[in-house]
């Protein structure tokens, strides 16, 4: 009988960890799945060679004045990182309602990115013009299971945009805001990537 392995161009890994290019496959809004998250949105991101996607997740609680209007939040803060690179000009308003720059009301705000941001989808050919950090997340507990995960923050894909992202990670990790595992993957080889130089 034959045995089955998937198809892999030459050099490639089965791991797709590390800084990658990636498109914008599509954008959920989950905020109503979790009572936790003022906002959570989740971009599907399209790996350049894997015939896998992952998922970037913005989300978290907006602070908020005791009137209730919105203040800010870590949150914001990756949000509008990710709005500014893809160049949607929006956000949300003083009330956590999603709105356009002329201050019209997006009442799907999923629907709206997905008809003016994607790059990629089932029926266009994928443009990968976002670089993406993904790696294998240290586990929560010892013995726990390690997950791969995708860094919140995106950069172009250009030569600077390459090592920016390079600098940016080395900062984090270095800071021990990206804990990423050191131990074997499923296949045996090692997740942990070279350290980066030159701090942001």
């Amino acid at each position: 009988m034959a045995i089955v392995r998937p198809k892999m161009a030459d050099g490639e890994t089965t791991s797709f960890t590390g800084i990658l290019p990636v498109g914008l496959w599509d954008f959920k809004d989950r905020s109503g799945d979790y009572d936790w998250a003022d906002v959570f949105l989740s971009v599907e991101l399209k790996v350049e060679g894997s015939e896998y996607t992952r998922f970037l997740e913005l989300c978290g609680r907006l602070e908020k004045s005791p009137s209730g209007e919105v203040t800010g939040g870590f949150v914001l803060k990756r949000l509008y990182h990710f709005f500014d690179l893809i160049g949607f000009t929006g956000g949300l308003n003083l009330k956590g309602e999603w709105e356009d720059s002329d201050g019209v009301a997006i009442t799907n705000i999923a629907g709206h990115l997905n008809e003016r941001f994607q790059t990629g989808n089932p029926i266009m050919d994928t443009s990968f013009d976002y670089l993406a950090y993904i790696y294998k997340e240290e586990p929560k507990q010892k013995g726990g299971k390690s997950y791969t995960k995708v860094h919140h923050r995106l950069f172009p894909n250009t030569t600077s945009g390459t090592s920016k992202m390079t600098e940016h990670v080395s900062w984090m990790k270095g800071k021990n805001f990206i804990k990423e595992w050191a131990g074997p993957s499923l296949n045996g080889a090692t997740t942990q990537q070279p350290v980066m130089s030159e701090p942001l």
